[in-house]
């Protein structure tokens, strides 16, 4: 005797089955996704239609995107490796002198320093002079 359910794929059986039924999804609320800047101009406009002085940090009591920053880190600046990633402690002496102040490559480890060595200092490659 057959079981009640759905017959497997690629058997000619029939089967005794209840009909599957398709759940329709109009029932459910459906949303068109919004864009991060769609939603920022949206809530730009909503804070224009209010006449307050205030109206551009805070609507009824709540923060707006306008409002949202951040401040800079208290902490000292995490330096990553630029061949694997992780923490470097390493500067390279070469980027170092030729790069402007503020972007310099560092690595975390001799191999780390080697590869970068191998790539001219992160430079790019050009392929079609090969």
């Amino acid at each position: 005797m057959a079981k009640r359910g759905r017959k497997a794929r690629g058997s000619d059986e029939e089967y005794d089955a209840k009909p599957v039924h398709k759940v329709s999804s109009s029932r459910y609320k459906h949303r068109e996704p919004m864009d991060v800047n769609l939603m920022i101009e949206h809530d730009e406009v909503e804070a224009d239609k209010e006449c307050s002085v205030y109206s551009h940090m805070f609507r009824n009591n709540e923060p707006c995107w306008r409002s949202a920053y951040a401040k800079g880190s208290t902490r000292p600046a995490r330096h990553l490796c630029v061949i694997c990633g992780f923490f470097a402690n390493y500067k390279c002496r070469n980027c170092a002198s030729r790069r402007i102040e503020g972007i310099d490559s560092y690595y975390c480890s001799l191999r780390c320093l080697e590869v970068h060595n191998e790539t001219n200092c992160g430079k790019a490659v050009h392929l079609a002079q090969w």
